[in-house]
């Protein structure tokens, strides 16, 4: 996946992703700086590395890595000014506030406050003169040592608890030992030997031979009389012992099918294994909080995979204190509103149809659709308007919002939003789902619907470039086959439309990178709808094989993540088929979608691809750079990117492109010599330009337009689109006339 096809990703993610890359790049610049006896061209890395850091955060508003990156900025300029190396007084700050711009962006735990960065500014501002001399700041504390890497005896204990013991009770323990013993007599009956028809086939071949030797007729009838009765004799034994074989074949798959479902009967545990600690959390965190409350459980027989239970105790734990604190009153406030003045808290579990449901319901205040809002709208989550009009249902998809908080307050107990954001992550990452309602009479319900079984998954099989893979049914949205005139082309991609939704359609054999699809471009185009991060996305798959129930086999973790791929399993005649990871392919297919590589699924229809205005995008800032192209592509045009000037000018040589917007500050080639060679380019002169930049000094204008841009716009231009206006005068709309 390349860098730039980052569509599923927001603002904060993206600028999180490049103060990661841009920390690393600092802290081990600043170590090499001590040591270096150049230090020019590192102080320049420094210094672009800031820069970038300082436009990306003004960018997603992030004012406190603003400040902290300029002041930065700031030093390295004054040592390129002297060519010489910082003190170690001033690289130990600076390599703290590199340690704040890794907090602020969310790279490294903890949040710095406002004191401490006020602090690191101030001393930046004005370094003392002790610290310009020598020997480390006052100001500067010691950081805490990183751990160290993990040990060899770490890693085997890490190995020992995967390797969990599973309880079995005697009696199925028996039963999987007698039904093994019985496979094993049963591979070795003898079926009896073959040796009788091996002897008649010779004497057959032995007689053919004779009668072609013979002249005389009638001794020719005779051979082939004896032969016709051997034949009889051969085919008889044959027969015989044939059915004999098909019923232990028979016998020996039925006793191999029971010992693997009692095998994989063996992964199952009662749901009731992880109920004494949570009825002792419900009983403790009530008395904490001063409430009575009666924990009712049923469905404690229920079996439950071993590797779901495991991940369900947790969620459950924040399910009870989330009813315990938010949803249940106090007895004198139930006794007022002419309740029981115990609660009722409610857990069960159940099978139905194919799946593992676990509610966790109470009798409390319920769903308060006019908290909610207040909370929505305190959080600025939602615009008032659109607050006011939503219905229960939709608010209460606002509690499974990672750090969403219906309490003003953080307590020992609850109040940090992890709680519905936590079960939400457990239940789609186990390849379910997650359903809230008012209880019956009241109260909150939460149901948490599971697959009964990790290691048994009913699949979609499709073709993909002659191979075979499979989709978890779980995850598919839809299976459909559509018409080649079902599909439209917008904003330079292809569609189709199942009612009002769009669905954005891309070939699953370029996704996988298994080369292009041998799909007639006339025929019905066989779908699989996912749900992506933003619209659902289409796989044009070349056909279905139809649905099978497969047992997953693990990757070997040697191989590591691999991506796109969750599994393997064998199929009924015993070849080996691929499982997809359907979330992971979700996100791939998106990626690929709004990447460079998209080719239409439809070839026909590229020659209205092909109309669209093409613009170039260079910026070093990965931040920038999609901020712009989203902007871009959002109005229609095809927009493709390079991460510095030289990639640019590669970009600008090999392919046509109708526009080119540059910065200014950029590795290897800046935007002003791009520019330059733009247009002592023969066939690139009269292509437009327009440079964006921070540098926004009426001396780095005159700099930008004498070098030959046809626009200088400052990097706020995005928000009164002043680029969008600069790009459709250049060059007009989107499409060529």
């Amino acid at each position: 996946m390349s860098l730039d096809d980052l569509s599923d990703f927001s603002m904060d993610e993206l600028f999180r992703a490049e103060a990661e890359g841009q920390c690393i790049s600092l802290s081990n610049d600043l170590l090499s700086l001590e040591k270096t006896t150049q230090p020019g061209p590192v102080l320049e890395r420094l210094m672009r590395a800031a820069h970038s850091l300082k436009g990306a955060a003004r960018i997603v508003g992030r004012d406190e890595a603003v400040k902290v990156a300029h002041v930065m900025e700031d030093l390295f300029v004054q040592a390129q000014k002297t060519n010489t190396a910082p003190p170690p007084a001033v690289i130990d700050m600076l390599l703290k506030g590199t340690d704040l711009l890794s907090q602020i962006a969310g790279v490294t735990p903890g949040t710095p406050t406002p004191e401490s960065i006020d602090d690191f500014i101030r001393w930046c501002n004005a370094p003392p003169p002790e610290a310009l001399a020598a020997g480390r700041p006052a100001e500067v504390r010691e950081e805490p040592t990183a751990p160290a890497a993990p040990s060899a005896t770490t890693s085997a204990e890490a190995e020992m608890i995967e390797r969990r013991d599973i309880r079995m009770d005697s009696e199925r323990l028996d039963l999987l030992l007698g039904l093994a013993g019985q496979a094993v007599v049963a591979s070795r009956v003898d079926q009896g030997s073959l040796q009788p028809i091996r002897a008649a086939l010779r004497q057959i071949q032995a007689l053919l031979t004779d009668v072609s030797k013979e002249s005389d007729e009638n001794r020719r009838v005779s051979l082939l009389r004896q032969a016709s009765a051997v034949a009889s004799f051969g085919q008889s034994e044959l027969a015989e012992r044939s059915e004999r074989r098909d019923l232990q074949s028979r016998h020996l798959s039925q006793i191999c099918s029971r010992v693997y479902h009692e095998a994989l009967a063996c992964r199952l545990r009662p749901f009731g294994d992880i109920m004494p600690g949570l009825r002792r959390l419900a009983r403790d965190v009530a008395r904490d909080l001063g409430k009575d409350v009666d924990v009712e459980i049923s469905g404690e027989d229920t079996e439950v995979d071993r590797d779901l239970l495991d991940r369900l105790d947790g969620p459950l734990s924040h399910l009870i204190r989330n009813s315990l604190d938010h949803g249940l009153e106090k007895p004198e406030d139930r006794r007022a509103a002419g309740k029981n003045p115990t609660g009722r808290l409610q857990i069960s579990a159940r099978h139905q149809a194919g799946w593992l449901v676990v509610t966790v319901s109470d009798d409390g205040r319920g769903l308060n659709g006019d908290t909610i809002r207040e909370a929505v709208r305190r959080r600025g989550l939602a615009a008032e308007e659109h607050v006011a009009q939503m219905t229960e249902a939709e608010l209460s998809e606002f509690l499974l919002l990672p750090g969403f908080s219906l309490s003003k307050k953080v307590t020992e107990i609850s109040g940090r939003g992890v709680g519905l954001d936590a079960v939400r992550a457990m239940a789609f990452g186990s390849g379910g789902s997650l359903r809230l309602s008012r209880g019956a009479e009241g109260g909150f319900t939460c149901d948490i619907i599971l697959p009964v079984s990790l290691s048994l998954v009913r699949a979609l099989l499709v073709e993909v470039a002659d191979e075979c893979f499979a989709l978890p049914l779980t995850r598919v949205e839809r299976v459909l086959e559509a018409l080649p005139s079902d599909v439209q082309a917008v904003g330079g991609r292809q569609h189709i439309f199942l009612g009002q939704e769009r669905v954005e359609l891309v070939t699953a054999a370029e996704v996988l990178e298994l080369g292009s699809s041998k799909r007639s471009q006339d025929e019905r185009l066989s779908l699989v709808v996912l749900q992506g991060a933003q619209t659902k996305i289409g796989l044009v798959v070349d056909s279905f094989r139809g649905m099978r129930e497969l047992s997953l086999q693990r990757l070997d973790s040697r191989l590591g993540r691999v991506q796109d791929v969750s599994a393997t399993a064998l199929l009924d005649n015993g070849d080996p088929i691929v499982v997809l990871d359907v979330n992971d392919l979700a996100i791939t297919a998106a990626n690929f979608s709004a990447g460079s590589r998209y080719r239409p699924v439809l070839a026909e229809q590229s020659d209205k691809l092909a109309t669209l205005r093409r613009v170039l995008v260079a910026d070093d800032s990965l931040t920038v750079r999609e901020l712009e192209r989203k902007l871009l592509a959002s109005r229609g045009y095809a927009v493709e990117t390079a991460v510095d000037g030289v990639d640019a000018w590669n970009a600008l040589r090999q392919g046509a492109f109708d526009m080119l917007v540059t910065d200014i500050d950029m590795p290897r080639l800046d935007g002003i010599e791009l520019v330059r060679l733009v247009r002592n380019d023969p066939r690139l002169r009269d292509l437009p330009v327009v440079v964006v930049s921070y540098k926004d000094r009426e001396e780095d204008r005159t700099r930008g337009l004498e070098a030959g841009a046809d626009f200088y716009l400052p990097k706020s231009s995005y928000q009164d689109e002043s680029l969008i206006n600069a790009v459709q005068e250049l060059i007009g709309g989107p499409h060529i006339s």
